[in-house]
């Protein structure tokens, strides 16, 4: 046998082969040629269909990882802002918690100080009312006389002034019971200035000092006022005192024997009161 020969096997095997390696286009000719000479239906099925379908599924996978890139990533986003708000809220329950603690120290330590400085304070002013007392207590026999016209003359007579006011007053005072009378201040003012008169004992004092309410019904005499020789501290509370009667927040206030004293109405009823200091009037400013 020669080298050309062939048998019938290898015949079909050469012919299958070249039907295997056949192109595309001449497969789907051969493909379309057999659909359209099979039956009558009409179905045109080419390669182009084919493309389609691949595009469409290429596109659909597209989505699908789109929306998992995107279901991943809001989740991770989740997960750390989850993270993050739980360490804030750590970190800052830890911030709140020392400040607290600060602040309850110091609010301790605040107290202290507070109930030191009352201390310090109530022991000041028994001190100043112990000073005042014993000055105020100097002045026991004195009294100051407010108003009275001075006259331009500087050899004005103050005793003369003093027992003359007396007899209109009806004071029965003699001029051995005054130890000594004068003017205080500088002269020249718009008001006359004050006479101060020290009488010889308490008693005399009083006599005159009982009737300075007449003043109030004596002709002539109502611009005069006779008040008690106050050291600078107890005149100054006597003034609060007497602005807080003017304006109605207490019913009255006066001296008597050097102390300060206030009328008030405490639950339904009138009541005397003693003041050493000015703090004692600040509850009434508010009323």
């Amino acid at each position: 046998m020669s080298f050309d020969e062939s048998t019938p096997n290898a015949a079909a095997k050469t012919k299958r082969t070249i039907s295997v390696l056949s192109t595309p286009e001449q497969g789907g000719d051969q493909k379309k040629n057999r659909f359209d000479s099979g039956s009558g239906c009409d179905f045109n099925y080419t390669f182009d269909n084919m493309a389609e379908i691949e595009k469409a599924e290429v596109n659909l996978d597209e989505k699908t990882m789109n929306s998992i890139i995107k279901a991943v990533k809001e989740s991770v986003q989740a997960s750390f802002s989850n993270q993050m708000q739980s360490m804030l809220e750590s970190i800052a329950a830890g911030v709140v918690e020392r400040l607290s603690n600060r602040i309850e120290c110091l609010e301790n330590d605040n107290q202290v100080l507070r109930n030191e400085n009352n201390m310090l304070r109530d022991r000041v002013t028994d001190l100043e009312n112990q000073m005042y007392a014993g000055e105020q207590y100097s002045r026991r026999n004195n009294v100051r006389i407010f108003g009275v016209p001075e006259s331009p003359e500087s050899n004005e007579c103050t005793d003369d002034v003093v027992m003359s006011l007396c007899k209109t007053l009806g004071a029965d005072v003699c001029i051995n019971e005054i130890d000594r009378s004068h003017r205080t201040g500088k002269r020249g003012g718009r008001k006359p200035r004050p006479i101060i008169v020290k009488f010889t004992s308490y008693r005399a004092k009083q006599k005159m000092y009982t009737k300075r309410r007449d003043l109030k019904t004596c002709s002539g005499l109502e611009h005069i006022f006779i008040n008690e020789d106050l050291t600078h501290h107890r005149s100054q509370l006597l003034f609060v005192a007497r602005g807080l009667a003017k304006s109605k927040n207490i019913q009255g206030a006066w001296s008597s024997d050097g102390n300060i004293l206030i009328k008030v109405t405490e639950q339904g009823e009138s009541t005397v009161k003693r003041i050493g200091c000015e703090s004692e009037l600040e509850k009434y400013k508010l009323m």
